[in-house]
């Protein structure tokens, strides 16, 4: 095939870039990789008109990258191989073989007595001026728990979003950006609603569900440490799981290789990654807590 002069390596890049945009792909990663191919050849002096099999190679393969890395990159060349070949060029598209491994961690499932713990202990916190985790706290777990909620789903819940009447919590750009509605129990729909009526005397549609009355707001993370720290024993518990922990620092301050003094941790089962799974397992509802 004869190569189309006009037409620069960074011109096509652009142009797939464009097209794949025009059809509601982000196409975010793949500018940034197909970019960096464009400043490759540039440098190594391959002309434009051709994408040959080492100068595909030389950036694939050249690096000490991840096989991940790799294969994201394989599959962003393929697709300005193909678009290229379409456009004239002699292109040689890259074979697309890296394996890539997966690790997969089974989720910590709590037992009974572990969830009823959770409940006690979130439900038996201290009323403060400082914060109002004492009234949102056991109805956000109960979110969470009744509902099978990723915590950032929980977190962005507005009011509109509660229908308490019908039984529904609806979810807006949660993972993927989809969104869902989800049934409630009537239990938890009542739980909200009394909720709702106690934290919210002025409500506005567009009202955060849990809002933080707190200085630094709402924090992502706190529900992952006040859920660890109110349901799993310390390592001298006769009933800690050794071989599924991780280290988490309960002071920020000193730094442990600062010298300034001791610094306190304590280890946890390492649920965070698959905190969603864990709260929608059926196994461990106990209507005495909800």
């Amino acid at each position: 095939m004869s190569a189309v002069p006009d037409t620069t390596l960074p011109d096509l890049v652009a142009e797939l870039v464009a097209s794949r945009r025009a059809g509601g792909y982000r196409f975010k990663v793949q500018e940034r990789v197909l970019r960096q191919f464009a400043d490759h050849c540039r440098r190594e002096g391959y002309p434009d008109g051709s994408i040959t099999k080492e100068a595909a190679g030389g950036f694939l393969y050249g690096g000490h990258l991840r096989s991940s890395t790799v294969r994201r990159n394989e599959l962003a060349l393929r697709q300005l191989a193909g678009y290229a070949q379409a456009a004239g060029w002699d292109a040689c598209t890259p074979a697309g073989r890296t394996q890539v491994r997966f690790r997969r961690q089974p989720p910590y499932v709590l037992a009974d007595d572990e969830a009823r713990r959770l409940f006690a202990a979130i439900d038996s916190q201290a009323m403060s001026c400082y914060s109002n985790k004492a009234m949102a706290g056991p109805v956000l777990f109960r979110v969470l728990h009744g509902a099978g909620l990723r915590v950032s789903e929980a977190l962005s819940l507005s009011l509109a979003d509660a229908g308490t009447r019908a039984g529904t919590l609806r979810i807006r750009d949660s993972k993927n950006g989809e969104s869902r509605t989800v049934p409630v129990t009537s239990r938890l729909a009542a739980t909200l609603e009394g909720y709702i009526a106690a934290a919210h005397p002025a409500p506005e549609s567009s009202d955060y569900l849990f809002y933080s009355v707190a200085p630094a707001g709402r924090s992502a993370s706190r529900p992952y440490t006040c859920g660890s720290a109110a349901t799993w024993p310390t390592p001298a518990s006769p009933t800690f799981r050794a071989g599924r922990t991780r280290t988490r620092c309960a002071t920020a301050s000193p730094s442990p290789t600062s010298g300034a003094g001791p610094h306190k941790a304590r280890t946890w089962p390492r649920c965070c990654p698959t905190w969603r799974a864990t709260w929608a397992m059926p196994t461990f509802a106990a209507p005495s807590t909800t």
